[in-house]
């Protein structure tokens, strides 16, 4: 009881300070959304002796908020409230609650905040302090939802972004042998014009433990429109070690993409990934120094999917079967909209394999996904979505992965 009047306080105030504060400025997302699944563990993440069936609704309200300080200084959060799994992290029975344990989220609480940041912008510079988004890369070689501070120089049209993120304190502030600290050291430059963008980028992981794990990646990405074509693309390269030295980190990993649309109504595209594998035992392969899952791209075509779903047995694009083993692939898609796009019709299509199978020969699979999305109201669209991942592997009967998501959402 005590937690839903804390809930409910928090909401009365956030409502009250938008009434009465011109100076806050709200946005968020609520969406309620029904699965059915065969074939892989938990929202579309296997194993090859994973087959298990699931169905469940789920729904989340995420509030986003800035509040003006002053011209030059504000205050940003961004907080998810009773997301959850109906009848699991709800209670169950005539009165349902958000109670915030178990199920697929384990969540501590039942609001959880995962932005809260002081934003300084200056006219040269700007500065951020606190809990916030890190990210590098298109395809997020780092990405991260971490606490740390991000200084930005600006010398337009080029921005130099100097970042640091302390990822885990490891039990203690006391820092010595199993409790030093984990941190992330980064550097971004970045280049914007009217046609064409550009970055170069370095990060480095620094692990005080014994384990001492020292990764880092350098990379070039950008973005070109011409004519009715949008390219982009990014080029990574990975490295460092772990287990004090004993196993090497190894990393070359490729994506391009390209979109166009063809009509007012129809829009093609197709991407390219390619990442380097490796046979040697005391080698891995190295794809991100932080994952939050954000970089899916076969969903990514999906309504509000990207990042929740993946078609991959291991969730990483560049390393899709968990095995170090690189990948070459690609996938093409298509989207229709009729009724002034009120109406939309969409599908994606790919097929990929390890560049280095001898941890799992014969590795690959096809993939495909399908929606339908209509806007029944404003900022509010219902959407029904279907994939499919078929992986197969030497000495290995998998059955297909199939999932069917329908969601209600709106946006604000």
């Amino acid at each position: 009881m005590k937690k839903i009047i804390i809930i409910a306080m928090a909401l009365m105030m956030v409502a009250g300070m938008a009434y009465a504060e011109d100076r806050l400025s709200l946005s968020g997302e609520l969406y309620v959304r029904g699965w059915d699944q065969e074939g892989y563990a938990s929202k579309l993440s296997m194993s090859y002796d994973d087959q298990d069936e699931a169905s469940w609704w789920e729904q989340r309200f995420r509030l986003g908020g800035k509040i003006a300080v002053a011209e030059d200084v504000s205050v940003n959060f961004r907080m998810d409230i009773g997301e959850g799994i109906w009848g699991l992290d709800y209670t169950p029975g005539a009165v349902a609650r958000p109670r915030g344990t178990g199920g697929a989220y384990t969540h501590a609480n039942t609001i959880d905040f995962d932005r809260a940041f002081i934003k300084i912008d200056k006219e040269r510079w700007d500065f951020t302090a606190g809990q916030q988004y890190m990210g590098l890369g298109i395809v997020q070689v780092v990405d991260a939802n971490a606490t740390g501070f991000n200084l930005g120089l600006k010398f337009n049209p080029v921005k130099v972004s100097l970042l640091y993120a302390r990822l885990d304190e490891n039990g203690s502030t006391t820092d010595e042998g199993a409790t030093e600290d984990v941190d992330l050291y980064a550097l971004n430059v970045g280049y914007t014009g009217d046609t064409f963008s550009a970055k170069a980028f370095y990060a480095m992981g620094n692990d005080g433990t014994d384990v001492d794990n020292s990764p880092w990646a350098l990379g070039l990405n950008g973005s070109m429109g011409l004519g009715m074509l949008n390219f982009t693309g990014e080029l990574a390269f990975l490295g460092g070690d772990t287990d004090a030295g004993a196993t090497d980190y190894k990393g070359t990993q490729l994506y391009l993409a390209c979109d166009a649309n063809i009509t007012e109504a129809l829009k093609v595209g197709a991407e390219i990934v390619y990442a380097m594998g490796t046979d040697d035992p005391n080698e891995r392969q190295l794809t991100t120094l932080a994952d939050w899952d954000s970089f899916t791209p076969f969903s990514l075509n999906l309504p509000h999917m990207g990042g929740w779903v993946s078609a991959f047995p291991n969730w990483d694009a560049f390393d899709p079967f968990g095995i170090s083993g690189g990948v070459i692939g690609g996938d093409i898609s298509a989207s229709f909209g009729i009724m002034d796009n009120t109406l939309r019709f969409g599908a994606k299509v790919g097929y990929f394999q390890a560049e280095e199978d001898v941890n799992l020969p014969g590795a690959e699979l096809t993939a495909y996904n399908a929606f339908v999305q209509y806007m029944i109201a404003t900022n509010t669209d219902v959407s029904v979505m279907y994939l499919v991942s078929s992986p197969d592997a030497d000495n290995y009967d998998v059955d297909d992965a199939k999932a069917a998501i329908v969601q209600l959402d709106v946006t604000f």
